[in-house]
C-alpha cells in the first residue's frame, strides 16, 4: 500500500488534513491473508468551530480502489477513546504509525514511548470493555450455523486473542505480544479444531468466568494513574494549535 496515495485519497475524499495513520486489525496482528483489507483510523485535527462547540468527527472511511476501510476521526475523539479504556484504539498504539504528519512528530512518539503507562491507567477500563467484547463475540458463535465455519472461527480466535490480553494486562504487561501476534501465540489462537467448535466456545466462557474471579482484585484506577493523561492532553492541546497555525 503506498501511503502517500492513501493520505492523498483520504483529503480529497473527506477534504480535511490527514496526521496520522493507525493500522488495526488482522494486518496490524499479523493474522491477515494476502486478500485481508488495510484495516485503518486516519487521525485529523479538529477545526476551531469543533474545539469550541464540543461537536465530534468521526466517520466510517472506505476507500475500495485502495482496499482500505476503516474510520476517520479527531485527535480529541481519539483521546476521548483512549481515556475510556477502548480495546481496539488502545492496541493501536501498540504499533508504531503508518503515517506521521511533521506537526505530530511529538504526539507520536509520546503515544508509542509511553502504550505500557496507558494501558495500565485505564487497566479496568481496558479489561471491563474486552469482556463484553468477549461474551459479544462467543454469544454471536453460538447463533451462526456450523456451515459458517469460518466466521465462527474467526470470532472464537479474537475471542481467545482478547483473553489472552486481558490477562496480561491485567498482570501488569502491555500488549507488545500481539502486535504483531508472536509465533507461539498465533499458534494458540489459530489452533482450533474445526470438529469441536461448541466446546472451544463453552472453553472460553469458563476460562473468562474464571478470569474475572481475579480480575476482581485489581485495585481502582486512582488519580496518581491519571498523570500520563494530563501530559497527554497537554501535548495534544499544543499540537492542535501548531496544527491550526499551519492551516491559517
Amino acid at each position: 500500500m503506498d501511503v502517500t496515495e492513501l493520505v492523498r485519497h483520504i483529503e480529497d475524499t473527506y477534504t480535511r488534513k490527514v496526521v496520522l495513520i493507525y493500522l488495526r486489525g488482522s494486518r496490524m496482528r499479523g493474522l491477515h491473508s494476502a486478500n485481508s483489507d488495510f484495516d485503518i483510523t486516519a487521525l485529523i485535527s479538529p477545526s476551531i468551530k469543533e474545539v469550541l462547540t464540543g461537536e465530534k468527527y468521526s466517520r466510517r472511511l472506505q476507500l475500495p480502489e485502495l482496499n482500505v476501510e476503516g474510520n476517520i476521526t479527531t485527535i480529541p475523539h481519539f483521546y476521548t477513546l483512549l481515556l475510556k479504556g477502548s480495546p481496539n484504539t488502545i492496541e493501536m498504539i501498540f504499533a508504531k504509525p503508518i503515517y506521521v504528519e511533521t506537526s505530530c512528530q511529538e504526539l507520536a512518539t509520546f503515544l508509542y514511548g509511553c502504550r505500557t503507562e496507558l494501558i495500565q491507567s485505564r487497566q479496568l477500563d481496558f479489561i471491563s470493555s474486552s469482556t463484553r467484547m468477549i461474551r459479544n463475540n462467543l454469544q454471536k458463535s453460538k447463533a451462526l450455523t456450523y456451515d459458517n465455519t469460518e466466521s465462527i472461527r474467526r470470532r472464537i480466535m479474537y475471542a481467545k486473542l482478547a483473553l489472552l490480553q486481558c490477562d496480561v494486562v491485567a498482570k501488569g504487561g502491555n500488549l507488545d505480544f500481539c502486535v504483531p501476534l508472536e509465533s507461539s501465540m498465533k499458534n494458540y489462537v489459530l489452533n482450533i479444531d474445526e470438529n469441536s467448535l461448541p466446546l472451544e466456545i463453552d472453553g472460553i466462557s469458563t476460562q473468562l468466568k474464571e478470569k474475572e474471579k481475579l480480575w476482581v482484585n485489581i485495585k481502582t484506577q486512582g488519580t496518581s494513574s491519571d498523570l500520563i493523561f494530563k501530559k497527554l492532553e497537554k501535548l495534544i492541546f499544543e499540537t492542535i494549535y501548531k496544527i491550526n497555525e499551519e492551516i491559517t
